[in-house]
């Protein structure tokens, strides 16, 4: 078996084991819906009998957001800039996911409502198919959803900051990085279901599609295919190059002074080691 006909291969299994692993989300989903729903029924029959209190239930939304937060609270900071930084994303929290309910909300999606699909795409003269996850999507549309945290400013002259949200208007920091992606979902999509950026942070929302947005027109996401497909080959040629070896950080020059790798700690230095540069 050929180099790329086992990268193939093995995105085939990926493929798989997601839709298998979304398919098990939605049989537990169903499985607890069916105890709620259960324990609902004997906390209305005590209550039709009048025997003693019943504790008042919580609401479903209490409910998930705890689950939020328990997923939160795993994420281990890599060093102390990360772990403040993730500090004040947990006191945004809270306001950040009542934004997201009021995006979708306006979008309207109708059931059934699907998260995490994989879909997949082949991209002109590449050998391999590009794959990725929609975040949510009905039978006509999809949304790539995008949350925008406070970010720490720069020092004041006493040493002290702050931290203040990004905009979230068109042409904010990473658009079209974010353009791309959704062309990449539409087309994968055989360009039949509505694209939709939600993007937010926790104090507003803004929802861009092609009512609102020319970038995300039909005629627009076209033309971001062969900018995909540029992307995909030139990453084909360095696995090519290098057949799968380690050696392929030397046809590849790192930024490292780019705010992504703020707060990565051991992280970026064992990159930079790997580039021979500490």
């Amino acid at each position: 078996m050929g180099f790329f006909s086992k990268i193939k291969h093995h995105i085939k299994n990926i493929t798989k084991s997601a839709e298998q692993e979304a398919k098990e989300q939605r049989e537990l989903a169903e499985i607890t819906a069916k105890e709620a729903e259960e324990k609902l029924e004997i906390i209305r029959k005590a209550k039709s009998k009048g025997k003693g209190l019943v504790r008042k239930d919580i609401p479903p939304q209490r409910k998930v957001f705890e689950k939020i937060i328990e997923k939160f609270n795993l994420y281990d900071p890599a060093d102390q800039r990360d772990r403040e930084q993730h500090d004040v994303n947990k006191q945004g929290l809270a306001l950040t996911f009542q934004q997201l309910k009021y995006g979708l909300k306006e979008i309207g999606l109708k059931a059934p409502i699907d998260c995490e699909r994989s879909v997949s795409l082949e991209l002109p003269n590449c050998l391999l198919p590009c794959i990725g996850r929609i975040d949510i999507e009905d039978e006509n549309n999809f949304v790539e959803i995008k949350t925008k945290w406070r970010k720490k400013n720069r020092p004041r002259k006493d040493g002290t900051s702050n931290y203040s949200l990004p905009k979230i208007d068109e042409g904010y920091l990473g658009w079209q990085d974010h353009i791309l992606q959704v062309a990449f979902y539409w087309l994968a999509n055989n360009k039949k279901k509505k694209p939709h950026l939600l993007v937010l942070n926790e104090n507003n929302y803004n929802i861009f599609n092609s009512d609102n947005c020319d970038d995300l027109k039909p005629e627009n996401l076209e033309l971001q295919l062969n900018k995909m497909a540029m992307i995909a080959k030139r990453r084909e040629r360095v696995m090519e190059n290098h057949a799968g070896k380690t050696t392929w950080f030397q046809d590849i020059p790192c930024d490292f002074e780019h705010f992504f790798w703020n707060g990565l700690g051991d992280h970026k230095q064992a990159a930079m080691k790997l580039w021979g540069l500490v």
